[in-house]
């Protein structure tokens, strides 16, 4: 991305999918409050996560959208943090969360794409939770129609990867 440039939200989203570089951390963005307030984001609660959400409605939500390349924070990864913690079934849950949610926003082929991006990694990296745990979380993608977007090699690397 060019610093100062203009973007709209879906271009940018798509620029950021095809390149390999969606961040989807709110800590990453100087958002205005009003503007968050006319659009009336706000965080889902109860979910893990949640900034794949956010991010996602609010780039979309956006037609004018700029990139600065500075630094304005130090980021500092804690043992204790969620992002420090073994990855399980509630991430994969949470993420299917967010899959519903992005739907019920919006069926635009963006939100398409952006499903392939990122449930194919959540169920490759899945591998870890308990074999135990795999079928309910599973049949929960399948019967949501949600396995179009899990490449077969995240599926195959789901159910036989140690």
């Amino acid at each position: 991305m060019e610093e100062n440039k203009k973007y709209d939200g879906e271009y940018l989203l798509n620029l950021m999918l095809d390149k390999s570089n969606h961040n989807s951390a709110v800590w990453l963005l100087l958002i205005d409050h009003n503007y968050l307030n006319n659009i009336g984001l706000s965080f889902y609660p109860g979910i893990i996560h949640e900034d794949e959400l956010f991010t996602t409605i609010l780039t979309l939500s956006s037609n004018s959208i700029y990139c600065l390349k500075r630094s304005f924070v130090n980021h500092r990864v804690r043992s204790s943090s969620i992002m420090g913690q073994r990855y399980t079934t509630r991430n994969i849950n949470c993420y299917l969360t967010v899959a519903d949610e992005l739907l019920r926003f919006s069926h635009a082929p963006i939100i398409h794409k952006f499903l392939r991006y990122t449930l194919s990694k959540v169920f490759y990296t899945a591998h870890v939770i308990p074999f135990k745990d795999k079928p309910t979380v599973f049949l929960r993608a399948l019967k949501s129609g949600y396995l179009r977007y899990i490449g077969i090699k995240s599926v195959l690397a789901f159910w036989l990867k140690s």
